[in-house]
């Protein structure tokens, strides 16, 4: 009897080749699928944050069309400030009663301090947090600025989402 590997998700599949998009224009490679899971490993994230990452990838959170399957439930489907059904990315970069609007620019006045540029928002790019390449001008590998990225985003986004739970 030959085992085969269950066939990934299409809502999984768009979801990682927005990360690899978000990816490339922050670092100017496309990370493997395989890159994409095992960043998810590093021990620079928590359990908690790793766990989360990967329902975000996977599209397994409790938002928006998640809703629309569940009987009585579909008022739910919908964000009540913006009237526009919710979606990570409109919680994580659009929503006004997520703190978003107050959450990233205080992320990007800390990674300021390091004196990098901060790379544009993309959910792609915040949900591949993790696969990091920041270098200083003769190309050395900044680890200490790659560790700090992957902590300031990470624990930003999961923020604005306890936020939007509430």
């Amino acid at each position: 009897m030959r085992l085969s590997w269950p066939t990934e998700c299409r809502n999984t599949t768009h979801t990682i080749d927005r990360v690899k998009e978000g990816v490339y224009s922050r670092t100017s490679f496309t990370p493997t699928t395989e890159c994409i899971w095992l960043s998810l490993r590093t021990k620079t994230l928590s359990c908690n944050i790793c766990a989360f990452l990967w329902k975000c990838l996977h599209q397994a959170l409790r938002c928006g069309s998640y809703w629309f399957h569940i009987p009585n439930h579909k008022l739910r489907a919908d964000c009540h400030t913006c009237n526009e059904t919710e979606s990570l990315s409109h919680i994580l970069l659009t929503c006004e009663a997520s703190g978003q609007n107050i959450i990233w620019p205080l992320a990007k006045e800390l990674w300021l301090k390091k004196k990098l540029a901060w790379p544009e928002l993309s959910l792609g790019s915040i949900l591949g947090c993790a696969i990091t390449d920041f270098r200083d001008a003769s190309g050395h590998a900044l680890p200490g600025a790659n560790r700090l990225y992957t902590i300031i985003v990470s624990e930003s986004l999961h923020l604005i989402w306890k936020i939007q739970c509430e």
